[in-house]
């Protein structure tokens, strides 16, 4: 079951010291947070401790189910993180699965929805 912390600000709560794995060709690799950093590594990309803000929190439904999203934007230097945006939901009924990882390479990307990877991951 995944740990939460209540951080600074409304409608921010963190999953946070939770790995997930995935498989499959894009997704193969895994995605942790920890309380200041987060890791992403997929078959061809790489984020390792790279800081992150949460800056959205939401419910939103998808084919009858509901879920929490949050929204993280991510702090990097050029070459150590394609995603400037990663957004996790998590099935809410569903405690140990359920999560899809979403990476953006820029806000306006995420703004369009149009994700650069998109990961089922347990």
């Amino acid at each position: 079951m995944a740990s939460f912390v209540i951080a600074a600000g409304e409608n921010t709560y963190l999953p946070i010291n939770r790995k997930l794995t995935a498989d499959g060709r894009a997704c193969s690799g895994y995605f942790i947070m920890h309380t200041h950093t987060l890791s992403w590594k997929s078959t061809w990309q790489r984020c390792t401790n790279v800081p992150y803000e949460c800056t959205k929190r939401e419910k939103v439904e998808r084919n009858g189910y509901q879920f929490d999203r949050f929204i993280y934007t991510v702090s990097v230097t050029p070459g150590t993180c394609p995603y400037r945006v990663i957004a996790v939901d998590h099935q809410i009924d569903n405690l140990d699965t359920g999560w899809e990882i979403l990476g953006y390479t820029s806000e306006t990307k995420w703004k369009n929805k149009d994700s650069d990877l998109d990961c089922q991951m347990y």
